[in-house]
């Protein structure tokens, strides 16, 4: 694969105990740094989904982080007219 549109982590997100604020701010303010949001386990305090490698540092600074626990890494590769594709199509020219 020549291709690599993205640098992604699957996370889980570890809250702080006792948390700053409401549970539902943190997952805002978590979608507001780039994170999707798969699950949220409120009893266990933690919060599972997808961030950019690049993005990693700033969710991890957050004031409700306790830490942030890497499940996966992989690189994305979007297809031609998904508007996150960032190379356009693959060429067949080997």
């Amino acid at each position: 694969m020549d291709h690599r549109d993205a640098e992604l982590a699957d996370v889980v997100v570890i809250l702080a105990d006792p948390l700053p604020l409401p549970l539902h701010e943190c997952v805002q303010q978590l979608k507001t740094t780039g994170m999707s949001v798969d699950d949220i386990d409120a009893e266990n305090g933690a919060i599972e989904g997808t961030i950019r490698l690049g993005l990693f540092l700033l969710v991890e600074a957050l004031p409700f982080v306790q830490y942030v626990r890497k499940i996966f890494e992989y690189t994305a590769d979007y297809p031609a007219g998904d508007p996150r594709d960032q190379d356009g199509p693959e060429s067949d020219a080997k």
